[in-house]
């Protein structure tokens, strides 16, 4: 036989032997992802991973991963003694089998690694849901892809020649290895070993370390939702609630004094158009006059809210808070899954579209993508343009996400040129910067070589097309008439790696622009200093232009004389971390390890 046959190195010692020989190189090869997650959280890092822990657990780390092989090994046995029983040929399609088995299991755990080291929890259900469309991402996982990953998977590859063959020449010196005793030794140390990893690492949070990916993912792996029955759900919430002493003295964590309006209130002239332009991964602090000329121009003749955050750092969920004025919660799933028609809660469109507003949405990316058309389809949005739409257009123009800027902002202006004597509302909803902050343009002032010079690249692009959809207003004379309003989805991390969102409670990522802008209703530019968030959007809009707010809408218009104060909820779902915002101070609880912590956002 073939030395170089995949067979030679789990033949021809019999069934157990090859599956012990296949399970140790799988062993040994987790163990060298935890290593190579270790060396970047506490050398590249300065992570002090196992911070306050004895040496001597620390072989107890991959504990996890022993138990696991073992049972994998217990898989590769019966695969082969199967295969002995049918013939050469079925032998070799049996180690196909468990070699395959072999490969899925080190290429996802690599990949599982990788996920580790950007949000410190291994990849679960929650991320490749939160993902969607893996064509999509194939730019922002090929910008993290590097010499050490990938050596890794030529390594997990390579490993049942690299440790397979040598683990299976040892293996034929040991008589009781091939036998029943092997078992009963392996499973020992599995139950001893995996036991002890489960005790002694319990409660403490070790940035995935610990982690098997695999049982990981087994874990925390949740179906799709299925329908509530929502009143039923009420009913039963009510009840308890009724009962539960705690509840019924409940009240704020704050002073409920109300808070004075912190800026001079505008003039409301009737008939006002509304632009929307919404950014994405767009933080606050990357509104200035070198990146975002045009937006920062705005700012001039605009009410600015200085303080406002995002209630989730992931698109739809933000999006939902702003249409809708209300919280995504976690349901597992997409809002479409569970209702199967439109959303019953009214939405910001559909105030518009019952005034008498043509209403618009306008999408360089998919809006098919996690679904945002359902927030808009049969709820007041008449018009729903995203890159699906715009593809016949797109050639040359056109990325993993969607369309290029230029191709959307072409398709608004000439919508809203045909309803110049009209009123209406449109949104403009950019793609870019999204990772991996692409810029198809040339004209780039920041430094390529950063991650922050290329997101400001990106981010300066869009504003270009901003200023274009700016001329365009004025050309039509429509500016003056016109109420422009623009904000973040949520924001982005950049200055530090790993760059993206849903990464961190950091302001980076949950603080963002909001501005309402028009020389008419702000001949000087006003500031506020109450903190808000998406919630606040729609009541605040509806009375920019003299609308009534929907009475099922969480948040506050932001004009009214004095605000009700109110504590602002965030989220990273990614990352698994929850926030509070209380004023100048955020709370945030990390459910990774169950660690709290308190920070002044004013710093």
């Amino acid at each position: 036989m073939s030395s170089t046959s995949l067979e030679s190195c789990t033949q021809p010692a019999n069934a157990t032997r090859r599956a012990f020989a296949l399970g140790g190189a799988l062993f040994l090869y987790l163990v060298t992802l935890k290593m190579w997650l270790a060396y970047v959280y506490a050398m590249v890092r300065g992570v002090p991973v196992l911070d306050g822990m004895s040496g001597w657990v620390w072989p107890l780390i991959p504990g996890g991963d022993f138990a696991f092989c073992v049972a994998m090994a217990v898989g590769f046995a019966t695969i082969f003694a199967i295969g002995d029983r049918t013939g050469r040929w079925g032998r070799r399609f049996a180690e196909g089998i468990a070699l395959g088995g072999f490969f899925a299991v080190a290429i996802f755990s690599c990949f599982s690694t990788k996920i580790n080291q950007i949000y410190g929890w291994p990849l679960d259900i929650h991320h490749m849901r939160a993902g969607g469309n893996l064509g999509q991402l194939g730019g922002s996982i090929w910008a993290y892809v590097d010499a050490a990953s990938t050596l890794m998977v030529a390594l997990g590859l390579a490993e049942p020649w690299v440790f397979g063959r040598p683990i299976l020449a040892g293996l034929r010196r040991v008589r009781w290895a091939g036998d029943a005793r092997g078992w009963v030794v392996a499973l020992a140390l599995a139950a001893v070993v995996g036991g002890a990893w489960t005790r002694v690492f319990e409660g403490h949070y070790t940035y995935g370390l610990k982690k098997n990916a695999v049982l990981h993912f087994v874990q925390y792996y949740e179906g799709s939702p299925t329908p509530i029955n929502a009143p039923a759900r009420l009913t039963a919430l009510s009840g308890s609630a009724a009962a539960d002493p705690a509840m019924r003295r409940a009240a704020s964590l704050i002073d409920n004094k109300p808070m004075p309006r912190d800026f001079a209130k505008p003039v409301i002239p009737g008939g006002m158009n509304v632009v929307m332009i919404l950014l994405e991964s767009t933080s606050n602090q990357f509104i200035d006059p070198r990146t975002t000329p045009n937006l920062d121009a705005l700012m001039r003749h605009g009410l600015r809210f200085e303080a406002h955050f995002t209630t989730f750092t992931e698109t739809y969920k933000a999006v939902y808070a702003l249409f809708y004025s209300d919280y995504l919660t976690d349901l597992g799933g997409h809002p479409a899954e569970l209702y199967g028609r439109p959303l019953p809660q009214r939405s910001l469109a559909e105030v518009f579209a019952d005034a008498g507003y043509e209403t618009g949405f306008f999408h360089s990316g998919y809006a098919d993508y996690a679904n945002l058309r359902y927030f808009f389809k049969d709820k007041g949005m008449r018009t729903i343009v995203g890159a699906l739409e715009m593809k016949d257009q797109a050639a040359g123009r056109g990325w993993m996400w969607g369309v290029y800027e230029e191709l959307t902002v072409g398709r608004l202006t000439d919508w809203i040129a045909a309803r110049k004597d009209k009123r209406f509302f449109a949104v403009y909803s950019t793609m870019f910067p999204h990772h991996p902050y692409h810029c198809p343009i040339d004209e780039r002032p920041f430094d390529e070589g950063t991650w922050e010079g290329k997101y400001r690249n990106s981010l300066h692009y869009v504003d270009k097309n901003v200023g274009t959809l700016l001329e365009t207003l004025d050309l039509l004379g429509q500016r003056d008439k016109t109420l422009i309003v623009f904000m973040g989805d949520h924001g982005e991390t950049v200055s530090t790696f790993p760059v993206g969102h849903g990464l961190a409670m950091t302001l980076d990522e949950i603080r963002v622009p909001m501005v309402y802008s028009n020389p008419v209703m702000f001949p000087a530019p006003e500031v506020s200093r109450i903190p808000t968030n998406h919630l606040d959007f729609a009541p605040t809009l509806a009375a920019m232009v003299g609308l009534p707010a929907d009475r099922g809408w969480l948040g506050r218009n932001l004009l009214a004389d004095s605000i009700e104060p109110r504590l602002l909820f965030v989220q990273v779902d990614q990352a698994r971390i929850r926030g509070v915002i209380d004023g100048d101070w955020v709370f945030k609880v990390d459910d990774k390890g169950g660690r709290a912590g308190l920070y002044s956002r004013s710093n």
